[in-house]
């Protein structure tokens, strides 16, 4: 399994010449582990209380409204307190009103989470 880069993207690919680096983030060692990973930084999580604060300041007000909010807690959970998810689902979703627009994005993030959760396990 590997990325196919074509045209400009060349450019971008790591190399002692350009500096430029991968950041991967996972859950799981064998993910690090199966790619040869030469470093490794863990990172903490966040309380409850800290992923959905930082959840809404990023998102906006909108999610506060009593039709969203649940929705809104619901997919902040599905972050997993975890710092980038959080920040960048939030970002996503940034002054989204339609309720319709945030229920088939938690649907969707949620099938997304499953399916990496499937492949995660075929991988072992």
């Amino acid at each position: 399994m590997g990325a196919s880069f074509s045209g400009h993207g060349r450019d971008f690919l790591p190399n002692k010449d350009n500096g430029c680096k991968i950041v991967v983030t996972t859950r799981s060692w064998n993910v690090l582990w199966r790619m040869k990973t030469n470093k490794s930084i863990e990172i903490e999580v966040l309380s409850k209380k800290k992923a959905w604060d930082l959840f809404v300041c990023k998102a906006g007000d909108n999610v506060l409204t009593p039709n969203i909010q649940p929705i809104a807690r619901e997919m902040a959970r599905e972050c997993d307190n975890l710092l980038i998810l959080v920040i960048s689902l939030a970002h996503a979703m940034r002054g989204e009103g339609k309720i319709e627009v945030w229920e088939l994005a938690l649907e969707e993030l949620s099938f997304s989470l499953t399916k990496i959760c499937e492949l995660g396990e075929t991988a072992k």
